[in-house]
């Protein structure tokens, strides 16, 4: 015997727990000896053995090696090792290990050790210096200039025995330079010499900088980034000084960059992985500039490492060479709470400066001008810490250009304040000569210039106090006199003749390659709509609305299984729209929260003298509602019609007029103060809480108090009045609800409300025609008749936290735990819809059914968010009063059998119609009624296990009907198999199962039930093919002979069968488990094809409801809807695609059938006997286009696609 293998622990990490999973194959396959196995494959025992130690991952060759010696599925297994290495690669490392390597950050003197790969430029420098007294180091962004001054001549140069004296470092900056640093015998590195074009903004300075270079003893290197090497040009003396004295800094060689990638991980003792090495030479090598992406990546795959290797798996899972950047700087952005979030976006745009006709450049700056609020300083350390802003000498600086071009988030920032940032810093520069003037009158800003400053830079914008202080000033001396001016762009024209030219002599010239140059940008079109619908697909939770676009305009680029597949997804995305208004910190702000109206069409934020507004649908900002006194601490309340608010003056409460801007009728009185206010509906009366007093109730109109309900509370936690102004309900403490009758001023005694309890946690609302009360409790929400005190039936089950009524009072909104329910008040039983909720501190519902919109705010103070979700409802031919509990289509899709209330129905296939009278259900039968319900695989044939328990057969074309005997006992499903005459129910009787079956032959007499398998065959599903029957327990069931057999060996590998699905032509068999999986395999269910994925896990949670699955009449495609409304439709000729999201049913899907062009999809649910989803992707585009707002603005257009020209998305 070999020796026992050491035990495992599958909770210690993805490797410990794919090891247990590799023995557990092992063992199923009955324990073979590795040595047994090894015979079989190209690897030994050892290796074998090794795989399943735990200690490290094996290879996917060696993994597929083991489970093909196991009898496994090598496809199955496949994506298991993937999954593993995923989860692997994601665990990071923070051992206190010094990193091989800088990320974004430069190579320092001191990291000479882990400097590879520019010997040979090294050496060239170092022979320049020695000849020319003058260099120039000139090299694309990213090249590796800084690092080369630091970490490769400085070293050399001091190795060297003729050497310089001193070494100084330094970046251009005129108004300091001191002659001290340009001694004789110095050798000065001037790094970083593009600044003196962008920060430098005054030529004097710029002059007196060079000249003070040239005029030195020392020895100078500048480095300076291509794109500026021109400027350089502009200074005769320097542009001499160059001539034979410039050394360009290319590209690295491909064993250049392995060095680069191998070295510094051999200097600490690490390994690369071979693939990593190639796989990033390969994906750099065409990368101009891409040496700080090489480096970044790097380093997160250091943090990732796998002992003391860096794995390729590491490498994928951040993203490749151009996601890594992003992976680590969306990480840093994720845990910043909103108001850091909005520090964070002021502070990096800070350290921009916006190209004029080159690329954007970093801009450093003082610390001092970047800590303007408490938040700032936290994120200025966060950022520090992740290495993507960098610290010397309180200068505060990107940590290297690439995070500008690889970081989508701070790309888009730039683009869309573009302007306003070069607007911005014009406005510091200008403001800095104005200090260093000691304030002169004749730096400010004057006529056209400071309008555009001032309409720029409201007061809620994040300025210094020096920038404030120069505008305030300019604004203050300013006079009406306008600057006019105007830039010429005749370059633009000279181009386009240019290229006009140049597009004439290309065609002339190359109309041989024109099939391949149509190929080329037909590959680069596509590649570039995928990249736009895997952008869409990453932004449907956090920007709804643009994710909606990309996807159309994706599709519209090229249309591709991947476009295809973000279209049907944004489709089927419930959110619609995300506004987050924008975050005030003015002093003017005093309220500190924003609001949502009643409609939920206008969210405000109260100012000190103003109202700001805007409009949720479109986000545009609507017009101030002013507010002239100042008289008051704050806005209370305003009312639903947003024509009149409540504020707070020092006597009381005083209605103001906001149409107007003025107050209206008498101050509203209290010795006690007021604490809070609420408006009625109407907006007709207003209610106000007496500070540890009573509510109380006053007419708006006349000021006159018309109810006050006495009592001592210190708190009321809401407050309702009716539509008509006629009951006022409210929660006071901890006591219960108290009902009041406003016009007769008296209290209305409510036992039936006092038994809920305490109602401080309790939400509550009347019903828009003020005959009902819903209370929203941990048990669901209760209703209660008015009139009569009588309750009403109960809205779910589960707790519920916030509710909201649609306008007519049918349709009621309820906030449950992470998500937002849709109930139809006429089956309050079963939710209609359901939302996931993204985000906390949720509030604020509005269902508004005419819009066909739910939206709800999230956040608190200044973080508010307003999310808008699509809502619709079933047409009036399809939707049932009484609610559906099971439902089965026919194979042919042409018939629909359902159940309702203790009732067979059966149906044409659309939903509409009745083909004919059925007998009632079983007492007992609920959603288990649908496998009482059969149709043979020609779709000629009906059968329905009845209440009489004999089972009614019914041939559909001439109307005939025939009942058997009556059923044993204890029946759990019936099936047809047509070609044996045969009905077949399978049952289970004291503890035993057994399948029995009747003969329908004509003319037979005497027809009796007969036991064909009992050897726990379990329950009928499906009939397979061959006229087999497929059992939940696996189990094929024959006919051959010798009568009826049950095979136990298909499906292998699954548990116990909840549903089964069977093509028409009997080739393909889906199947879903009791795990919650729905696999695909061939119509014997002897070969496993696929495990369905949606690249999500499908929703098996809402309840244990199997899901429904049906085939396509041509059986090309595969339809599986959840307990949850969700539908998703896979091709069956790649099931390894996540397949197509269809728009959520209206409730839990009961059964599924195509239309007979298979273009569409009919859904049945409690709620709908047969709704329908279109498939066409051109349909499901107009669809989204019918909407309002989805049109593709030019500005965003080019922050997602700049190298794709505008279009339309939606046609007109």
């Amino acid at each position: 015997m070999g020796r026992r293998e050491k035990p495992l622990e599958p909770e210690a990490g993805p490797v410990q727990r794919f090891a247990s999973e590799l023995r557990e194959l092992r063992r199923t396959a009955g324990g073979p000896t590795y040595r047994a196995m090894a015979r079989s494959c190209p690897y030994s025992a050892p290796t074998l053995s090794v795989a399943a130690a735990g200690e490290r991952l094996p290879s996917l060759a060696v993994t597929l090696a083991y489970v093909v010696a196991c009898g496994g599925d090598p496809e199955l297994w496949e994506k298991r090792w993937h999954m593993a290495a995923a989860d692997e690669a994601g665990n990071t490392r923070d051992d206190g290990a010094e990193a091989p390597y800088p990320g974004l950050a430069r190579y320092e003197p001191e990291d000479s050790d882990h400097f590879f790969g520019r010997d040979a430029l090294v050496t060239e420098l170092l022979e320049l210096i020695g000849r020319r007294p003058f260099v120039a180091l000139v090299g694309a962004s990213g090249s590796g200039k800084s690092s080369l001054l630091r970490a490769g001549l400085i070293p050399a140069v001091r190795a060297s025995t003729d050497g310089p004296e001193v070494i100084r470092i330094l970046t251009p900056s005129p108004p300091h330079i001191r002659d001290g640093l340009l001694s004789e015998g110095a050798l000065v590195l001037v790094d970083q010499f593009e600044e003196l074009f962008t920060v430098c903004r005054n030529p004097v300075e710029r002059n007196a900088f060079i000249q003070a270079l040239l005029d030195s003893p020392a020895r100078i290197v500048i480095a300076v980034r291509a794109d500026f090497y021109g400027r350089c040009a502009e200074h005769p003396a320097l542009a001499a000084a160059l001539k034979e004295a410039v050394l360009l800094v290319g590209p690295m060689t491909a064993e250049q960059l392995r060095e680069a990638v191998v070295g510094p991980a051999t200097a600490e003792q690490l390994t690369v992985e071979r693939a990593l090495t190639a796989r990033i030479v390969a994906d750099a090598g065409a990368e101009p500039g891409g040496l700080p992406l090489v480096s970044h990546a790097l380093l997160e795959i250091w943090r990732r490492r796998r002992g003391r290797t860096l794995t390729e798996a590491a490498y994928e899972s951040i993203g490749g060479l151009h996601g890594a950047i992003a992976h680590t700087a969306e990480g840093v952005f994720a845990g910043f709470t909103e108001p850091e979030a909005h520090a964070a976006r002021v502070l990096l745009l800070r350290l921009i400066t916006p190209g004029e006709a080159s690329a954007d450049t970093r801009r450093p700056a003082q610390r001092a001008e970047l800590e303007l609020s408490p938040e700032s300083t936290l994120v200025l350390e966060r950022l520090v810490r992740a290495r993507l802003l960098t610290i010397d000498d309180q200068a505060v600086n990107l940590a290297h250009e690439a995070l500008i071009t690889g970081w989508p988030r701070l790309r888009r920032w730039i683009e869309n304040d573009r302007e306003t940032l070069r607007m911005h810093r014009r406005l510091t520069e200008a403001a800095g000569v104005w200090e260093e003037l000691g304030r002169d009158e004749g730096a400010l800003y004057w006529g056209a210039q400071l309008e555009l400053a001032r309409e720029a830079f409201t007061e809620s914008d994040a300025l210094t106090p020096e920038e404030r202080a120069f505008l305030l000033a300019s604004t203050q001396a300013h006079d009406k006199a306008r600057r006019a001016g105007a830039r010429a762009t005749r370059r633009l024209r000279f181009l386009t003749a240019c290229l006009s030219l140049l597009v004439c002599l290309a065609t002339i010239a190359g109309g041989m390659a024109w099939w391949q140059s149509e190929v080329s940008q037909r590959r680069a079109v596509d590649a570039e709509a995928r990249r736009v619908a895997q952008m869409a697909d990453t932004m449907r939770e956090t920007d709804p609305a643009t994710a909606i676009r990309l996807s159309l305009a994706a599709w519209r680029l090229a249309d591709l299984p991947e476009t295809r597949r973000a279209l049907f997804a944004a489709a089927a995305q419930s959110d619609i729209a995300s506004f987050t208004p924008p975050w005030t910190s003015a002093p003017g702000f005093i309220n500190g929260q924003h609001r949502l109206s009643a409609d939920g069409q206008t969210v405000m934020s109260v100012g000190a003298n103003h109202i700001d507004r805007w409009d949720v649908s479109s986000g545009n900002r609507l017009p101030q509602l002013k507010i002239l006194e100042r008289s008051w601490t704050r806005v209370m309340e305003i009312a639903p019609d947003l024509r009149t608010a409540v504020v707070r003056v020092a006597r009381g409460v005083q209605l103001w007029d906001l149409s107007s801007s003025t107050p209206t009728g008498q101050v509203l009185t209290s010795p006690h103060g007021f604490s809070q206010s609420w408006f009625t509906t109407r907006g007709h009366l207003l209610a106000l809480h007496e500070q540890g007093r009573s509510v109380g109730l006053w007419n708006i109109r006349s000021g006159a108090k018309v109810l006050d309900t006495g009592g001592r509370w210190d708190t009321i936690h809401q407050v309702e009045v009716t539509s008509d102004d006629r009951l006022l309900v409210f929660c006071a403490d901890e006591g219960p609800l108290q009902l009041w009758n406003v016009r007769e001023r008296r209290r209305i005694a409510t036992p039936w409300l006092d038994r809920i309890g305490s109602c401080a946690r309790n939400s509550f609302r009347f019903t828009p025609e003020g005959g009902t009360l819903a209370v929203a409790t941990a048990t669901g929400v209760r209703r209660w008749e008015l009139s009569s005190g009588r309750e009403l039936a109960r809205v779910g089950t589960t707790p519920q936290s916030d509710l909201a009524f649609s306008a007519n009072g049918a349709y009621l909104a309820t906030l449950g735990d992470g998500e937002i329910l849709v109930w139809r008040m006429t089956s309050p039983t079963q939710p209609m819809l359901r939302f996931p909720v993204h985000g906390r501190n949720v509030f604020a519902l509005r269902l508004d059914m005419f819009r066909g919109v739910l939206r709800y705010a999230m956040g608190q103070k200044h973080a508010f968010t307003v999310r808008t979700i699509h809502v619709s409802t079933p047409t009036r031919d399809v939707a049932q009063e009484v609610p559906l509990t099971a439902a089965k289509y026919s194979p042919d899709g042409t018939a629909l059998a359902t159940v309702s209330a203790g009732r067979y129905e059966l149906r044409n296939g659309d939903g509409t119609g009745r083909l004919g009278e059925l007998e009632p259900a079983p007492a007992a039968c609920d959603v288990d009624c649908a496998r009482f319900l059969a149709f043979d695989r020609h779709s000629e044939t009906f059968a329905y296990l009845p209440a009489s328990g004999r089972v009614v057969v019914w041939n559909l074309k001439n109307v005939r009907r025939t009942r058997t005997p009556p059923v044993p006992p204890g029946v759990t499903a019936l099936a047809l198999i047509d070609s044996l005459g045969k009905v077949v129910v399978s049952r289970t009787y004291a503890h035993l199962q057994f399948v029995d079956a009747l003969s329908l032959a004509p003319g037979q007499k005497g027809a009796v039930w007969s036991n064909l398998v009992e050897d726990r065959p379990g329950t009928v599903l499906a009939t397979g093919a061959y006229d087999s029957l497929v059992t939940s327990a696996r189990q094929r069931i024959t006919h051959d002979s010798n009568g009826m057999s049950a095979d136990h060996f298909i499906a292998h590998g699954e548990g116990p069968l909840t549903a089964v699905a069977v093509s028409n032509d009997r080739e393909l068999m889906a199947v879903s488990d009791v795990d919650g999986r729905i696999t695909l395999w061939d119509g014997e269910g002897r070969r496993r094809i696929s495990v369905l994925s949606a690249g999500d896990p499908l929703d098996r949670t809402v309840d244990a409801t199997p899901p429904a699955l049906a085939f396509s009449p041509d059986s090309r495609k595969l339809a599986v809807g959840e307990a949850s409304g969700g539908v998703r439709v896979w091709d069956t000729a790649s099931p390894r695609s996540p397949g197509k999201p269809l728009p959520q049913s209206y409730g839990p899907v009961l059964a599924l059938s195509f239309t007979p062009d298979t273009r569409q999809v009919r859904v049945t649910t409690p709620h709908t006997a047969s709704h329908t989803w279109s498939l066409d992707a051109s349909h499901t585009a107009e669809a989204l286009c019918s909407r309002p707002g989805q049109s593709f603005p030019k500005a965003e257009w080019k922050t997602y696609l700049p190298d794709v020209p505008h279009r339309s998305i939606c046609p007109g």
